[in-house]
């Protein structure tokens, strides 16, 4: 049996998606809308995809720096 901790690629997450930071995710965070916010938030995100509006609003919120 392996117990040495698993190392993620330089390029990609383990499932392939290119990294956007330079560091491989390894935290969750799950949400659960009505279709109507979910809508409202992709309609204020345009044109970037959802997920890069929400990091941008919720790292400057947090004062958060890469």
């Amino acid at each position: 049996m392996n117990d040495s901790p698993r190392i993620a690629p330089k390029t990609t997450n383990p499932v392939g998606r290119p990294l956007t930071d330079g560091v491989a995710a390894t935290g969750h965070i799950q949400l659960r809308v009505t279709m109507a916010r979910k809508n409202a938030y992709v309609r204020a995100a345009k044109p970037k995809k959802l997920t890069e509006w929400i990091f941008e609003n919720l790292d400057k919120a947090a004062g958060y720096e890469l």
